[in-house]
């Protein structure tokens, strides 16, 4: 139990946060000062929501298991708050860019390993799920193309290899998740038309290169074929999903306020000797069961005010996160729990950190100004010639 990440990643992330700086308020500029209240709001209605989560152990029907899963839920709270005081440092961006590095470096040899070791079935390294593998590859793909201000054919590469095992981990909830967090990265970059086409552009090219003259390319339009074309398109198959969700709203039906408390589905599958599963592979589902409309609503608040936020400091957004944060909406809707969909949250929150997105601007903008200095000065050291 202890092996697991969960179990040692909030001590880092409070140890990291009081020995080096404890946080403090920075300076903010009129713009984040507008935006302040809808972050403020985001920020609270998710307090509120885990809150709710962890009370509701005092209704939930079997104290055991509600323990368990309220233990789970204190962590990713916990790291939340320390996630949010950060946020509040003046070296935000220092831990900002120490977070993404880490998370790309560890990434990064699960990669590796799952190349190492590929076989014939869905891919899948260290234990974990083949959907779990999939977002990773993904968190991989965004980070490394958001790691250096200028795009080369390396990180393209790495980023094009990453999606090839999305496919490969066989998950279609990965997939579609993965199709939309990218179409999010192109739509939220603020880079210039021709960077856009150089990432599209390159991108298929390599894809397709890897496609047709690599052996894992011809994995890769296998998976993609049986999983895609045959189980869903053709055959419909749906990994009961659709049973789940009429189940979740069943059980909803019979506790609709306050909902069957923490770990209740778990609980009530157990009594009836229906162990097919511990959670109905649905966020709103499973919130809808566990924490009833009062959940529902402060999750639904809580995307509400953060896409509020996000109009509003639009402009230095840190792509990578945003990308990622739509990717585990999408799929905490097709496959986890509660506790799996902590990406959601904690990528939103690093979305809106004063990141290396607003100092490539401003890096932008004084490279601009030194050349307009420079001409200015050439232009001054002819005049004075002539």
């Amino acid at each position: 139990m202890l092996l697991e990440p969960r179990q040692w990643v909030l001590p880092i992330l409070v140890f990291t946060a009081l020995l080096i700086k404890f946080p403090r308020r920075r300076l903010v500029t009129k713009q984040d000062l507008a935006a302040s209240h809808y972050g403020r709001s985001a920020f609270g209605y998710l307090v509120l929501l885990y809150l709710y989560m962890m009370c509701s152990v005092a209704w939930a029907p079997e104290l055991d298991l509600s323990l368990l899963k309220a233990y789970d839920t204190f962590l990713t709270f916990g790291a939340l708050i320390v996630i949010g005081l950060w946020h509040l440092s003046t070296d935000a961006e220092l831990f900002h860019r120490a977070f993404w590095k880490s998370l790309v470096f560890l990434t990064g040899i699960l990669m590796l390993c799952a190349l190492i070791s590929l076989g014939s079935g869905r891919l899948a390294v260290l234990g974990g799920g083949p959907n779990v593998f999939a977002r990773l590859m993904f968190l991989f793909a965004a980070g490394c193309m958001g790691l250096s201000q200028r795009r080369n054919f390396m990180q393209l590469f790495l980023a094009v290899i990453a999606i090839a095992l999305v496919v490969l981990s066989g998950s279609r909830g990965g997939m579609l998740a993965s199709a939309i967090g990218a179409l999010v990265y192109l739509w939220a970059d603020r880079t210039r038309i021709s960077s856009k086409l150089f990432l599209v552009t390159g991108g298929m090219a390599v894809g397709v290169l890897l496609l047709f003259l690599t052996p894992l390319g011809n994995r890769v339009y296998e998976t993609f074929s049986y999983r895609i074309i045959e189980l869903t398109l053709q055959d419909g198959y749906t990994s009961e999903r659709d049973i789940l969700v009429e189940e979740a709203i069943g059980i909803w039906k019979d506790y609709p306020v306050c909902g069957t408390g923490i770990s209740g589905w778990a609980a009530l599958k157990l009594a009836a000797d229906e162990s097919n599963s511990t959670h109905p592979h649905n966020l709103f589902c499973e919130l809808l069961c566990e924490g009833g409309v009062i959940a529902v609503c402060l999750l639904v608040v809580t995307i509400w005010k953060f896409l509020q936020y996000a109009i509003r400091i639009h402009w230095r957004l840190h792509i990578p996160s945003l990308a990622c944060a739509a990717m585990f909406l999408v799929a905490s809707q097709f496959s986890g729990d509660f506790f799996d969909s902590r990406g959601v949250f904690i990528c939103a929150m690093l979305s809106s950190f004063p990141c290396s997105m607003k100092a490539r601007n401003i890096a932008g903008m004084t490279k601009l100004t030194s050349n307009h200095t420079k001409v200015t000065n050439s232009r001054r050291f002819q005049s004075a010639v002539w």
